[in-house]
């Protein structure tokens, strides 16, 4: 176990900090529009977000009060939000975006 972690990109350090911190920082939160999207709405502080339509589930960093705000101003809310994984921030960091997919 380690209390400080390093993400490395293709030789480059993306990331590292306290791991505390690190997972405090980013969250994966569910988000539901009024809306429908046929592209990632642009919302603050989201890093990567996979989904389609009215439902996303997005990696955000910073605090979740500026995240939900910027969710509201586009006529959504958050259903859940949880810390994201250290893979989920690995891929967000990395810019790997996921193809969006249809939500169910």
């Amino acid at each position: 176990m380690s209390d400080h972690v390093t993400l490395m990109h293709q030789g480059r350090v993306t990331l590292s900090g306290a791991l505390d911190d690190v997972r405090s920082t980013y969250q994966r939160s569910r988000v539901h529009f009024v809306d429908h999207f046929d592209q990632p709405p642009v919302l603050d502080t989201a890093l990567v977000m996979e989904g389609g339509g009215r439902t996303w589930s997005v990696v955000h960093s910073g605090p979740l009060e500026r995240f939900r705000h910027s969710v509201l101003a586009r006529g959504g809310e958050v259903i859940e939000s949880r810390d994201a994984t250290l893979e989920e921030i690995f891929l967000a960091r990395a810019g790997r975006i996921r193809q969006p997919v249809e939500a169910a």
